[in-house]
């Protein structure tokens, strides 16, 4: 049986046979196999804990797709988040006796009790297993609002996947210098995003608010309005309103867009100011877990998921973007480190 929720379709796990296939109590459950999930199971093997590292697949890792990631120390030329990801899978085979990798595991439901008791829906099987643990860290991450062309989402992504649109001005802000942007978005998200852009010298900035009015949904009187729209043209920021109907290019390199009244434009790159589509924090609520307002996990300064009194929910840790909306991998490091070393201490 499904259950929906908004957008959300989560499991009911009883009514799917589930079998326990674990008979280990590990120290460490990580939820989560992107970057930060990886390095969470690596360093609890390097404090000689054991770990079991759940994740539920590629498609749904946010970095997998990025084709360039410039702010990992050791890297000075790049690296993709495909082989980030990779790399970080290397490294946990070198310590096989401490951390276990499971794929195709979608964890949708957790209890407390002396010991976290995890199910996760094994999506080949579709079977529930169940895995045992003295604590848990959170490494769910988030999930970007695409661009609709044509209703889908699909017609954008092997251009993200080219590198042709991005999605974190913090990433990828700095390969925007001399070049034709386009800013995907109606908001004032999409303004703040424009202005940055002429910061990291941008050839030209255009947003395209794909058939939405400019600040729609918005609460904004016609005086704020007017200043943003003057602030824009003050740094030639032209705006957008017909809706985008296809797109082409992709073999050329270029971002091409077909707009429904027949006209055409072409830039050499994009820039998503869409937002977050999903934080994914069920799992941290369903432990009694605290939402700031905008949904992101509220952790302590050593990575403790906090209650609704703000007291650390004792073995519970969150890490990466689930936290916060920086988006910076090495702060999801710097995150998981912590949560290891403070749980060192706990669990000895």
């Amino acid at each position: 049986m499904l259950a929906t929720r908004g957008l959300e379709r989560i499991f009911i796990s009883e009514t799917i046979p589930w079998v326990m296939l674990e008979d280990e109590v590990y120290d460490f459950i990580v939820v989560g196999g992107g970057p930060v999930g990886l390095h969470a199971g690596l360093k609890a093997a390097l404090l000689n804990h054991t770990a079991l590292v759940l994740d539920k697949g590629r498609k749904w890792c946010r970095v997998w797709f990025v084709p360039r990631i410039d702010n990992i120390p050791g890297f000075p030329d790049g690296i993709s988040g495909a082989d980030l990801v990779n790399s970080g899978r290397e490294a946990l085979k070198k310590h096989e006796k401490k951390v276990q990798l499971k794929d195709f595991l979608e964890v949708n439901s957790i209890e407390k009790g002396k010991t976290y008791k995890v199910k996760a829906l094994n999506s080949r099987t579709n079977r529930t297993e169940v895995f045992e643990s003295k604590a848990i860290i959170l490494a769910t991450g988030i999930s970007d609002n695409q661009p609709l062309i044509d209703g889908s989402i699909q017609h954008i992504l092997p251009y993200a996947g080219k590198g042709l649109v991005h999605y974190c001005m913090f990433c990828d802000g700095h390969r925007m210098a001399g070049q034709d942007v386009a800013v995907f978005g109606h908001t004032k998200f999409a303004v703040n995003t424009a202005m940055d852009l002429d910061w990291f010298e941008a050839k030209s900035v255009t947003i395209l608010t794909n058939g939405k009015e400019m600040f729609e949904g918005e609460d904004l009187n016609e005086i704020e309005k007017k200043d943003i729209l003057d602030k824009l043209e003050d740094h030639e920021v032209e705006a957008v309103t017909t809706e985008i109907a296809s797109l082409f290019g992709l073999d050329d390199n270029v971002l091409g867009l077909k707009f429904t009244d027949g006209s055409e434009r072409t830039f050499e790159t994009g820039m998503s100011a869409l937002g977050v589509y999903r934080i994914n924090n069920e799992l941290a609520a369903l432990l009694g877990g605290k939402l700031d307002e905008e949904g992101y996990v509220i952790i302590d300064s050593d990575s403790r998921v906090l209650d609704n009194s703000g007291n650390p929910i004792e073995g519970l840790y969150a890490v990466g973007d689930v936290t916060d909306d920086w988006n910076q991998i090495p702060i999801g490091f710097g995150n998981a480190e912590r949560a290891v070393i403070h749980a060192y201490s706990y669990l000895i």
